[in-house]
């Protein structure tokens, strides 16, 4: 929460960057999947926070380049207010 940048191979380290709005990268771990991260990054517009192999200059460029979290919240409360509805139909 209190970090200035996160770079990160777990998916919640990945998803607390996001509600926390910091700035991350994301570096793929192929043995532990892809789907969560390019679902969950896709769906928010953050793809290209998701790196395979990364090199230095493509981690350089995405610490210098900001998170538009402005264009990720109405995104995210969207994702939000569906999983609820989601659980208030599955419970019912």
């Amino acid at each position: 929460m209190d970090t200035d940048f996160v770079v990160t191979d777990s998916f919640h380290g990945t998803v607390f960057s996001i509600l926390f709005e910091k700035p991350f990268i994301a570096i793929l771990n192929e043995g532990r999947g892809a789907d969560r991260f390019t679902s969950l990054l896709g769906q928010l517009g953050l793809l290209e926070r998701l790196v395979v192999r990364p090199s230095p200059a493509e981690i350089e460029r995405l610490a210098a380049t900001a998170i538009d979290y402005a264009a990720v919240a109405p995104r995210l409360a969207s994702l939000r207010e569906q999983s609820a509805a989601y659980l208030e139909r599955a419970l019912a």
